[in-house]
């Protein structure tokens, strides 16, 4: 089973992944670093099981009927925000 160790660093959205569960400061800025209350091993399977059953259904019925556009998220924000405009204009 892979062992997800996601922490978040205080007042920032920044999400760090570490080989180590020990880690309680950011090694960037110093920042604490902390796991959430409710990212453990069972809340992760239940996340992806609801996923899989009330999300991918319904991914899966737009592709099919060539209504649905995939975007890629990991880019700059303008940049997805005219893939966004790029894939509107086409249904018009």
């Amino acid at each position: 089973f892979l062992k997800f160790l996601g922490k978040l660093r205080r007042n920032t959205a920044k999400v760090f992944f570490s080989k180590s569960a020990d880690e309680k400061v950011c090694a960037a800025c110093g920042g604490e670093l902390y796991v959430r209350a409710d990212d453990t091993p069972e809340s992760v399977k239940h996340r992806l099981e609801v996923y899989r059953r009330d999300t991918l259904p319904v991914i899966n019925y737009y592709e099919h009927g060539g209504k649905f556009v995939k975007i890629n998220g990991n880019q700059p924000v303008a940049n997805v925000f005219e893939d966004i405009k790029k894939s509107l204009e086409e249904v018009k």
